[in-house]
């Protein structure tokens, strides 16, 4: 006959004494490295300077320099350039064609199909050479040229040419 297994016997917890029961210890954890934690702080400490470093550096560099470049560095070249006694080539108003004015803030005048502004120069183109008459002045229906010490006085042309042939 086969003998039955019986399970050994097991005591209840309700069963220990409070001598006998014992809370299971944690396991031994690594020692705490001080030195661990020093060397992590000096390294993000290390690396939130390099960013602000940087950044200063490029926002110092960026702010020095000027945002936009000068519009026309021969400007200031030929104002500075004396005004020759006599032109060397005769410019009459009938060779300005002057076909808009707008006066505002800043008066415009269209000459020869060129937006000029008062200081701008305009560069008048012959057979015999070029002429460079600057804008003196602009008003209402009229544009002073400086040319040779003369003064050129170009009037509006309202008669625009009807190219429909009505």
């Amino acid at each position: 006959m086969v003998s039955p297994k019986v399970p050994p016997a097991k005591l209840l917890d309700t069963a220990v004494t409070p001598k006998e029961a014992r809370t299971p210890e944690p396991p031994p954890s690594l020692p705490a490295r001080p030195w661990t934690r020093i060397w992590i702080f000096v390294a993000i400490a290390l690396f939130a300077a390099g960013i602000v470093g940087v950044s200063a550096d490029y926002w110092f560099r960026h702010e020095s320099s000027p945002p936009v470049r000068p519009i026309s560095v021969l400007k200031p070249i030929r104002q500075a350039l004396p005004i020759p006694p006599s032109p060397p080539l005769e410019v009459s108003p009938d060779s300005l064609h002057v076909s808009a004015i707008v006066l505002g803030r800043v008066p415009l005048a269209v000459v020869n199909g060129k937006q000029l502004a008062e200081g701008d120069w305009l560069e008048l183109r012959a057979s015999d050479g070029v002429a460079a008459l600057h804008v003196v002045k602009i008003e209402d229906g009229a544009v002073h040229f400086g040319y040779g010490g003369h003064v050129i006085y170009a009037k509006f042309n309202s008669n625009v040419s009807d190219k429909s042939g009505r």
